[in-house]
């Protein structure tokens, strides 16, 4: 019959609970075993406290001093003057023309345009565009925008001389590729984003048929009926005045002096014109409307 082996409880110290060992040794020998490793796991912690020290001091010395460093040349500038608001600029950025690498993921609205979307994360990517210091008075532009064999057709030494170029007959030959390619030719034109927001401002309501084309025509490509209303509207009048042989023929004359006209146009804040340029507008919104009731009428037909 094999003998059983002792049960030993014993405290590495008071207030832990007691450790059980199974076996034959005194208690002496297991009471030094436990001190010995009490002590080396002590020393353990020191080091890795002492490592975690020295790795956190000098980070956060070098935070305190760049955010001094930026307090100081914040304090130094003097912030610009918003364009549209007369209020100062937060310049939180300095450079105007430096666009952040990466956007919120929750970015929305035409400005999400201007990036790109990582395949693997989703969320839009913007890279920074490269700065060319000018040679005095010229400067290259970057690359893949199509400016520099631009400017080479048009004897242009600075992309800023765009602007006047492209007003002129032969330079409507550049081809603009969407929001980023905007993006690209306003930062070489030296144009932030508030002044091209001005200046887009500024064009669409520098002429009446330039502002009637972007408040009331272009809404009807974005699914308003007004138009169409109109165009049924003056359907009807020519109808009804046929039938009725005591009433005059009502024609495009009769439409542009006629209330409905007025309030529509109105309501857009738009002005009709004259009578020919309401006359040309009416025939050529006219001619859409009917299209759309063609392929409308086709698509129900399939």
């Amino acid at each position: 019959m094999k003998k059983k082996k002792p049960i030993i409880a014993i405290k590495a110290d008071k207030n832990s609970k007691p450790i059980v060992f199974t076996g034959d040794k005194p208690n002496k020998s297991i009471r030094e075993i436990l001190d010995k490793f009490n002590e080396d796991q002590k020393k353990l912690r020191d080091k890795l406290k002492a490592v975690e020290l020295k790795t956190k001091e000098p980070l956060a010395d070098l935070t305190k001093k760049i955010a001094e460093t930026n307090d100081k040349i914040k304090q130094s500038l003097k912030p610009p003057t918003s364009l549209l608001t007369g209020k100062p600029i937060d310049l939180r950025v300095y450079n105007p023309f430096l666009f952040s690498n990466r956007l919120p993921k929750d970015r929305s609205g035409i400005m999400s345009l201007l990036s790109q979307p990582d395949k693997k994360t989703g969320r839009r990517i913007r890279y920074l565009i490269p700065r060319i210091k000018p040679d005095g008075h010229k400067r290259k532009p970057i690359t893949g925008t199509g400016l520099s064999s631009y400017m080479d057709r048009h004897g242009i030494v600075n992309p800023v001389d765009f602007a006047k170029v492209y007003l002129t007959a032969k330079g409507k030959d550049y081809k603009i590729k969407g929001h980023i390619n905007l993006r690209f030719l306003c930062e070489q034109m030296n144009v932030t984003v508030e002044e091209a927001l001005l200046y887009i401002c500024e064009g669409m309501t520098d002429s009446k048929e330039r502002w009637r084309k972007h408040r009331l025509e272009k809404e009807y490509w974005r699914g308003s009926q007004d138009i169409i209303n109109l165009v049924g509207y003056f359907e009807e009048k020519v109808a009804y005045h046929k039938k009725k042989k005591e009433l005059n023929a009502y024609t495009l004359k009769s439409l542009y002096n006629s209330q409905y006209v007025r309030d529509l146009f109105k309501n857009y804040g738009c002005a009709t014109g004259s009578y020919s340029q309401f006359t040309r507008w009416f025939n050529k919104m006219k001619h859409h409307v009917y299209a759309y009731r063609l392929a409308k009428k086709l698509k129900s037909k399939k």
